[in-house]
Order: structure tokens, then C-alpha cells, then sequence
């Protein structure tokens, strides 16, 4: 097998090359355009306006996002709930990397005229909103429908019916990245350059984590999960890619340690501009981005937990097809929520707590937490308990042998 049998790696490759090769062309002119045609904006809208677009700017906020994964861990198989965790993973290294690395202001910061509607912590390049939205949403999609494989059976089975919901889904989601895109321009948040540079790296999660990729999750799946093979070139290979990532967000946490004094990362300006026009934040942008590389661990450990997890508890995803009704839906998502609502609390209880206190107590325990107690207790108790439908032995072996399942 030559080159050619990877052309869809070596292309996301390029692609990823060219994106960050060309974002200095239009980074300064982008931004200095933004300024102006940000502020003439603003002048020209209304309250009205104003609310629209800060309502589409929380479909990729941390609650919605929680909401989003919740659905997937009580509707879908683990296939996807491991795929979806890496694009999650993927999106929240690019964002919290990229940031500190260029650490570049938003234009609310930059000009004392840009009214701060939608106040956002960390740097402004790349549009972690934009990014995320256009990844995660456009991932999923993809994942959901024309990347779609008989081992992640979808709800509707109709075929007329599911290509109505693929289409109408589809015109949605990209009604949903255009809406974004002009929605963190009009706020303030971001600058033409930012907006551009998040989409096109969120494109970029779309092939390479929606088309490239799930081929070797479902290798990696099959060949751990469903035979139990763990020492394989692809499997290792996967394995030292998602390490890497994670090497990468340890040497971002040891830089904010590093530093003698953050402001390094922040101009006295914006500081001034961010305490006036935000005067409820109590955290810097680079201390923003240390707590989000923090925050991105937690899906690695989550992506690795629920690897061996699959082979404790083979029938815990047996999906809403093997469910009977919305009662037992209902109790599996209860347990769920609640489990790992608790193991959340100490980030809940600290959030308007000093910094150090909020990461220390907040995000770390809670972390951990939900690693070592939540995520094998809600798989231990959805199955244990018999919140799905296991049936008899012959149906569950039917099921199992459907669905890729042990």
C-alpha cells in the first residue's frame, strides 16, 4: 500500500498546512477592517438584534455543550459517543493552543468604541465559537448521515423520513455557522480575521474528524473492544495521536506556572478596556485558556475511560432502539445527569470563587472525580441496574451482533 491508499490523511495534512499558512495574509488587514465596520454596525442595530445574536452565540457555550453530549451518551451508540469526545477533544486543544499562541485581543479590547455585548474570556484568534459550531455541529452531521454506518443505527429508520431530517438538519447547521460567524463579529467578540480563521480550522475538524478519521475509531473499537486486541500498529498509533495532544495541553498548564507575572500575555490596555467593559470578570484571557487546557483533559481521560469501559460493560450502550419506551429512557438519563451532576459540584460551588480556588478545587476535583467515580458508575449502574433492555439471551446476542457490541 502505497501513498495513494491515504490520500484522505495526506489531504487533511495539507489542508491543516494551508490554513494556518495563509491566516497571516489577512490577520492585521482582517482585524483593522473589523474595527471600523464592527463599530458601524453596532451603531446601526437595536436591543432586539442584539439578543438574537447573543442567543446564537450559546449553542457552543460549556451548557449547551454539556446538554449536547448528555443527548449522545442517552440516544446513540459508543461508536459515536467516542467520536463525538474526540472532536470535542480536538476542538478545545485548537481553541486553547491557538489562543495563547497568538494571544491576539478581541476588538472590544483594542478600541474604546466597540461596545462589549456579549463579554468573552480568552484571546480572540481563532473564534472558539465559530470553531466549535462549525466542528462540532458539521462533525456530528457528517457523522450522523452520509458518514453513517450500520453499526451506529440511526432513530428514524424510513428512509424518506431520515433524508427529510438529513436535509432540513443540514440546512439548519449551516444556518447556524453563518448566523455564528456574524454573530461574534456584531458582539464585539471577534475580528474578521478571527471569525475566518475559526471556521475554516472548524471545516477542518469536519474532514478530517467526520470523513478521516472514524475508520480507524471503528478499527480501534473493533479490534479492542469487541476482540480484545490491544497492541496494534493502529491502535498505538491512535493512542500516541491522542497522547500527544494531551502533552500538548501539560506544556500549556506549565507555562502559565512558568510565568513570573501573566500580564506578559495581556496588554495594560486591554486590561484596562476588559475591567471597564467587563467589570464582572474576574479572570485574565490567559488565565481563561489555562483553565480550558485543564477543561480538554478531561475528555481525554473520558476517551480512554470509555475504551475499557466497552469491555466491563458491553451491554450499557444497547442505544434507544433496545429501550422500551420513554420510561426507561427517562430513569437512564436521571442516573446519568445526576451521577455526574454531583461529581461537578465542586466546580459548581467554586465558580464565583478566586481563581486558584475555582481550578484547584473547582475544575481539578471535579475532574477527577467524574473520572474515577462518575463515568464507571453510570455505565455500572445503567447495566447493573437494567435502565436498558437486555431481553433474553438469544435477543441480547441477536442485538449485540447488530450493534458491535461483545
Amino acid at each position: 500500500m502505497g501513498l495513494r491508499s491515504y490520500w484522505k490523511e495526506l489531504l487533511a495534512v495539507l489542508l491543516l498546512i494551508v490554513i494556518i499558512g495563509i491566516e497571516p495574509l489577512y490577520r492585521q488587514p482582517g482585524y483593522d477592517y473589523s474595527l471600523e465596520f464592527i463599530l458601524s454596525w453596532q451603531q446601526k442595530g437595536n436591543e432586539t438584534r442584539k439578543r438574537f445574536f447573543k442567543f446564537i452565540s450559546l449553542f457552543a457555550t460549556n451548557g449547551v455543550i454539556a446538554a449536547l453530549f448528555l443527548a449522545i451518551y442517552s440516544f446513540f451508540s459508543r461508536r459515536l459517543l467516542i467520536k463525538s469526545i474526540l472532536v470535542i477533544y480536538i476542538c478545545q486543544n485548537i481553541i486553547t493552543l491557538f489562543k495563547v499562541f497568538y494571544h491576539d485581543p478581541r476588538p472590544y479590547l483594542s478600541s474604546d468604541e466597540i461596545e462589549a455585548m456579549n463579554c468573552s474570556s480568552g484571546y480572540g484568534n481563532p473564534s472558539g465559537h465559530c470553531l466549535f459550531t462549525t466542528g462540532f455541529y458539521g462533525s456530528m452531521w457528517v457523522l450522523l448521515f452520509p458518514n453513517n454506518t450500520e453499526k451506529e443505527p440511526l432513530l428514524i429508520p424510513h428512509k424518506v423520513t431520515r433524508l427529510f431530517i438529513q436535509w432540513v438538519s443540514f440546512v439548519l447547521v449551516v444556518s447556524l455557522i453563518v448566523l455564528t460567524f456574524f454573530a461574534r463579529l456584531y458582539l464585539g467578540a471577534h475580528g474578521l480575521n478571527q471569525t475566518i480563521y475559526g471556521t475554516l480550522l472548524g471545516l477542518w475538524v469536519v474532514y478530517t474528524f467526520g470523513v478521516v478519521i472514524p475508520r480507524y475509531v471503528d478499527y480501534h473499537y473493533d479490534h479492542f473492544i469487541t476482540k480484545g486486541q490491544l497492541i496494534n500498529p493502529i491502535n498505538v498509533a491512535f493512542t500516541v495521536v491522542v497522547i500527544i495532544f494531551a502533552i500538548l495541553q501539560l506544556l500549556n498548564v506549565i507555562l502559565y506556572f512558568s510565568l513570573r507575572n501573566h500580564n506578559d500575555f495581556m496588554n495594560p490596555e486591554w486590561r484596562t478596556r476588559l475591567d471597564l467593559k467587563c467589570p464582572n470578570f474576574k479572570t485574565t484571557p490567559f488565565q481563561d485558556s489555562f483553565k480550558g487546557g485543564l477543561h480538554s483533559s478531561l475528555y481525554v481521560f473520558m476517551y480512554f475511560s470509555q475504551i475499557f469501559a466497552a469491555r466491563m460493560f458491553p451491554i450499557a450502550f444497547n442505544y434507544w432502539r433496545s429501550n422500551i419506551g420513554a420510561t426507561k429512557f427517562t430513569l437512564r438519563t436521571l442516573n446519568l445527569v445526576i451521577i455526574l451532576g454531583l461529581c461537578y459540584l465542586p466546580y459548581f460551588l467554586t465558580r464565583n470563587s478566586s481563581f486558584g480556588l475555582k481550578i484547584c478545587l473547582g475544575v481539578l476535583v471535579s475532574n477527577i472525580l467524574i473520572m474515577a467515580f462518575g463515568v464507571p458508575l453510570v455505565d455500572w449502574s445503567t447495566e447493573r441496574l437494567s435502565l436498558i433492555n437486555t431481553g433474553t439471551s438469544k435477543e441480547r446476542a441477536s442485538t449485540d451482533e447488530t450493534y458491535g457490541v461483545v
